[in-house]
């Protein structure tokens, strides 16, 4: 299995992967259309959303954004208090910088619960 669909079966199997916090949207023909897996560490009360991604030609409809809100709100649910997300280029730092509410680091986004 290649592409988004092959990373995300084998981020399904990791062994530290919680799957009640992986989010998936799917297309309206059964194919994944975007994707964040979400990580959470109880101790620190921190969530990390990596990966997140949205299949190219789903891009641009608010997919992203929309996994990322479900995603907090599971993380919420949990008791975080503030959530990372490190991006590498210019959509995706966009795609952070509209849901969370500062950057801390060179790369890094920051949400407070």
């Amino acid at each position: 299995m290649a592409g988004v669909a092959g990373a995300l079966v084998a981020i399904f199997f990791a062994a530290t992967l919680s799957l009640g916090l992986a989010v998936v949207a799917v297309a309206a023909g059964g194919e994944i259309a975007s994707f964040c897996t979400v990580w959470f560490d109880d101790v620190t009360r921190t969530g990390y959303f990596e990966p997140v991604a949205t299949v190219p030609e789903h891009q641009r409809r608010g997919l992203g954004k929309a996994v990322l809100w479900e995603g907090f709100k599971k993380l919420q649910r949990m008791g975080c208090t503030r959530v990372f997300a490190t991006a590498y280029d210019p959509p995706a730092d966009a795609l952070y910088g509209s849901v969370m509410s500062s950057y801390v680091l060179a790369e890094t986004w920051l949400k407070e619960l």
